[in-house]
């Protein structure tokens, strides 16, 4: 059986842990599906009345290595074993390593720095903060269809749907949504003429600090922009002192 065409469960295991989730958990975020998951391996998920459910979803496509491979497990166990947390207290040596690894993928950027975050929402903020901070600017820029979290600051960014905005106004001021090219709605022609109005009309480039989009769009549609945008995208950003920030949390960095 599909994960997807996991049907609600009315009796068993399932049935009764749903109802204890729904008695404790907030009803904040819903479920792709109505699957409890118990165990899994590899692409299999076993729910808790033992049906076995073959995962198309692996984490919302940003989990790309199954469910408990071997060597995946033993790292975890490795480290736990070994140490679990510092926080700001002391250095370590696997995140230094993993940060030296993750700069050495970026050979196009001059000295690369690497900043660990909880959650691409976290990271989002982050860039924020750190387009604020660089540039003295407060702006931002945002494209319609975009997902990038459901912290205030992220969700002032995103339109992906709406219901994520909805009874949480006001969100982060200075924030201008312009049109995502879409190869079957927008041209990149047009959407950039129309972000050039934006910066000519609306949103002066010398109060933008950056702008923010996600280089294939997620949760807005999963659309792969025409190369000729978002390269004109860099453009701008250059001319205009403005840091273009991708947000790769789903599409996966580079």
């Amino acid at each position: 059986m599909a994960l997807s065409a996991k049907p609600r469960p009315e009796q068993g295991v399932a049935a009764e842990w749903t109802r204890r989730d729904e008695a404790v958990m907030a009803p904040v975020l819903s479920r792709m599906t109505e699957v409890v998951a118990a165990s899994a391996q590899g692409s299999w998920i076993t729910d808790a009345d033992g049906t076995r459910l073959l995962d198309f979803t692996c984490g919302i496509a940003v989990c790309n290595i199954g469910h408990c491979h071997p060597a995946v497990v033993s790292a975890i166990e490795k480290q736990a074993r070994t140490l679990i947390h510092t926080s700001v207290v002391a250095r370590s040596p696997a995140p230094i390593e993993l940060a030296e690894r993750l700069c050495s993928l970026t050979p196009f950027v001059d000295d690369p720095r690497v900043f660990f975050c909880n959650s691409g929402a976290e990271a989002v903020d982050g860039a924020l903060k750190l387009a604020r901070r660089s540039t003295g600017r407060p702006g931002v820029i945002a494209f319609r269809g975009g997902f990038h979290g459901r912290t205030l600051a992220a969700t002032s960014l995103t339109t992906a749907k709406g219901r994520y905005r909805e009874g949480y106004e006001p969100l982060l001021p200075g924030v201008y949504v312009a049109p995502y090219a879409e190869p079957l709605r927008t041209s990149a022609v047009d959407a950039l003429a129309a972000l050039d109005d934006m910066l000519a009309q609306v949103a002066p480039p010398g109060s933008i600090g950056a702008m923010v989009v996600e280089p294939v769009l997620g949760e807005g549609g999963y659309v792969v922009p025409p190369l000729g945008w978002l390269r004109g995208l860099r453009e701008r950003c250059d001319e205009h002192g403005i840091l273009l920030v991708f947000d790769e949390v789903q599409t996966g960095a580079g």
